[in-house]
C-alpha cells in the first residue's frame, strides 16, 4: 500500500488480540484504513493514580476584530440561513449549566417548539474573546469551526444544529451528550478494561477517518473532548470542540516524500497530547493519531505517558518519546495493546 509513516500500526506476526492492529497511516493513500470487526479481548483491570487535568492550549496571540460576529450573517457568508441574529431564549428554554470553559459555558436547553428533545447550548463570550485577543480575526475562526461542524456527519462526532448571535455572545446549538467526559471516566475508574478501551478506540478511529477523509485535522484530541452520549453501558462516544481544527490540502495527502509534506505550522493543542512534530512547527493530520496513542495509554492505566512538573520538561519527554509501561499497572495489559500504543507514539 505504498510508503507509510514511521508512526504506524504495523502488521504483527500471528493473531492480534487488541483491535485495529492492521491500522495504517499511508502517505500514498492518505487516509486511515481500519479493520473494525476483530473481537475484543476479555476484560483486564488495572489500577493507577489519576492524572491531573491540564487544558492549556498553545495559541499565537493575535489582533482583535470588533465586527467578527455580525460578519457571519452578512450576505455571502456560508452560514446564511444557519446563523440567527436574534435572542436564543426566544427559541429555546435555557436550563442548567452543564459545563464551562475559558470563553463561555454550556447549558442544557430544550426547543420551545419541541420540548421533549434536549440540546446543548454552547455560549461563547464575544467580549471576552476579543478583549483577550483570542485570534487575529474571529470571523474566519468561527466560520472554520462551524463549517467543519456542518460538513461532518458521523455517529461519533457531535452534531451541530444552528447558531444564534446577540450583542455579547454567540450561541452554538448541538446535540446533548449526557454521559460525561472520557476524562472523568478515567479519573473515576483509574483504568479501563482492554475490552472497553478497544471499543472506544474503534469509535474514535472511525471518527478520525471521517475527518481526515474530508481533509480535516482535529488538532486537540484529548479525553476532555470525547463525550459519552449517555450513561448507558452501550453508549457511544462523540468527538467535540473543533475550535482548533483545520482544513488541510487534499493534494498534501498524496505526497510520498516526507520532506514535501508539511501542512500546518501553528504550535497549538493541549500539551499532554501534542505530537513532537507539532512542537517543532511542521506537521500534518497524523498528529491526531499521536493524540490517540496518548488517550489509549491513559485509558489502560489511568495516567498519561508523558508527565513532568513544567511544560519545558514535558515537551522534552515528548520529543524524545520518553515513556514506559510501568509495573504493576501494565502487568495485566496484553502485548498487542502495548504494540498498538507504541506504533502510534
Amino acid at each position: 500500500m505504498g510508503q507509510i509513516f514511521d508512526r504506524c500500526c504495523c502488521a504483527h506476526s500471528g493473531t492480534s488480540n487488541f483491535p485495529i492492529d492492521s491500522y495504517r497511516r499511508s502517505l500514498s493513500v492518505g487516509r486511515l484504513e481500519l479493520e473494525l470487526n476483530q473481537p475484543a479481548p476479555e476484560a483486564m483491570l488495572c489500577n493507577a493514580t489519576p492524572y491531573k487535568r491540564q487544558a492549556t492550549c498553545l495559541q499565537a496571540s493575535t489582533q482583535k476584530s470588533e465586527e467578527a460576529v455580525p460578519a457571519l450573517a452578512k450576505s455571502g457568508s456560508s452560514f446564511l440561513g444557519v446563523v440567527h441574529m436574534e435572542d436564543v431564549s426566544a427559541s429555546y428554554n435555557i436550563g442548567k449549566e452543564i459545563g464551562y470553559g475559558r470563553y463561555g459555558t454550556v447549558r442544557l436547553v430544550s426547543k420551545k417548539s419541541y420540548e421533549n428533545k434536549r440540546f446543548a447550548l454552547k455560549t461563547i463570550s464575544r467580549t471576552f474573546m476579543l478583549s483577550h485577543g483570542a485570534e487575529a480575526d474571529s470571523t474566519p475562526l468561527l466560520e472554520n469551526e462551524f463549517e467543519i461542524l456542518k460538513q461532518v456527519d458521523h455517529p461519533n462526532i457531535i452534531k451541530f444544529y444552528e447558531m444564534f448571535v446577540d450583542e455579547k455572545n454567540y450561541h452554538l446549538v448541538t446535540e446533548f451528550c449526557g454521559g460525561g467526559e472520557l476524562f472523568d471516566q478515567i479519573i473515576e475508574r483509574g483504568a479501563f478494561s482492554e475490552q472497553l478501551a478497544s471499543k472506544i478506540v474503534k469509535q474514535i478511529l472511525s471518527a478520525i477517518k471521517h475527518l481526515h477523509d474530508r481533509n480535516i485535522c482535529h488538532r486537540d484530541l484529548k479525553p476532555e473532548n470525547i463525550l459519552f452520549e449517555s450513561k448507558s453501558k452501550e453508549a457511544q462516544v462523540k468527538l467535540i470542540d473543533f475550535g482548533l481544527s483545520k482544513y488541510f490540502k487534499a493534494e498534501q495527502r498524496q505526497l510520498a516524500d516526507p520532506e514535501e509534506r508539511p501542512v500546518m505550522k501553528t504550535k497549538i493543542g493541549t500539551p499532554y497530547y501534542m505530537a513532537p512534530e507539532v512542537l517543532d512547527g511542521e506537521y500534518d493530520q497524523t498528529c491526531d493519531m499521536w493524540s490517540l496513542g496518548v488517550i489509549t495509554y491513559c485509558m489502560l492505566c489511568g495516567y498519561p505517558p508523558f508527565n513532568a512538573e513544567t511544560d519545558l520538561q514535558l515537551f522534552r519527554k515528548i520529543k524524545t518519546c520518553d515513556y514506559e509501561f510501568h509495573m504493576p499497572e501494565w502487568g495485566p495489559v496484553s502485548e498487542e495493546a502495548k504494540r498498538f500504543i507504541e506504533s502510534l507514539l
